[in-house]
């Protein structure tokens, strides 16, 4: 009986442990202000992070509408997951409810992980 071949994704991530959580979010212009505050407050904590390497956030304003997107670089998956928890903890300690935070506001959001790979 035979192994399987590695896929050319994980031969690419072989080597490379990094992961990038990208979120992307649809802000009523109106709401903007507030939003970009607890943007701030959020970015404030990735940057001062151990195990975050890169933070950053970048917007667009068109038709009424704000698109963001936030980009965070982990040292590994297991670094994102303990500074979700992390975020989660101070979320609960500052009675903040991130989901009902979106609703109230009118913000659609995305959220994704990915692997970083070797092209």
């Amino acid at each position: 009986m035979t192994t399987p071949s590695p896929s050319p994704l994980e031969l690419r991530n072989a080597d490379l442990s990094t992961v990038l959580r990208i979120d992307r979010f649809t802000c009523p212009l109106a709401h903007w202000p507030d939003f970009a505050e607890r943007l701030a407050f959020i970015d404030g904590h990735l940057q001062r992070h151990v195990h975050c390497k890169m933070s950053r956030v970048a917007a667009s304003e068109r038709d009424g509408q704000v698109f963001v997107i936030t980009i965070a670089e982990w040292e590994s998956r297991n670094a994102l997951l303990a500074a979700k928890q992390e975020m989660a903890a101070i979320y609960a300690a500052n009675d903040f409810d991130p989901a009902a935070f979106l609703v109230q506001y009118g913000i659609e959001a995305e959220f994704a992980t990915f692997e970083t790979m070797v092209l």
